[in-house]
């Protein structure tokens, strides 16, 4: 009974934990925190840029840096990115993803290059 009663109770923590994070993704809630260098508390949506208030109503896909093994690429021989394997080399490729597929946000901010084609730049 008691083990009937963990597993019943950790079904509802993941349901609500989906439904939180469905929450947090929402395009317009999501948007202000997706944005490169904001420096500042969110405004209004209509004052969005013009491109930005499109592409929310358009599809909802976020370009992420992620780490792939090496023989990944995003136009290469391979349809699609792959993790490494632990211990394996690897490389970070801009990889766009779905807002729905994207499981947690950081509070952390780091600047990237405005330019991530090369290598380097990644």
């Amino acid at each position: 009974a008691e083990a009937a009663g963990y597993h019943k109770l950790r079904h509802e923590t993941a349901q609500f934990e989906k439904k939180l994070m469905a929450e947090i993704t929402r395009p317009k809630r999501v948007l202000y925190f997706l944005l490169p260098g904001k420096l500042k508390p969110p405004a209004a949506l209509g004052s969005l840029p013009t491109t930005l208030s499109a592409s929310c109503a358009i599809g909802n896909i976020v370009d992420t840096l992620l780490l792939c093994s090496l023989g990944s690429s995003e136009n290469g021989s391979r349809p699609k990115p792959c993790p490494p394997p632990p211990g394996e080399k690897c490389e970070m490729h801009v990889v766009p993803v779905q807002l729905p597929l994207i499981s947690s946000l950081s509070k952390l901010r780091i600047s990237v290059p405005s330019d991530l084609r090369p290598l380097e730049a990644r």
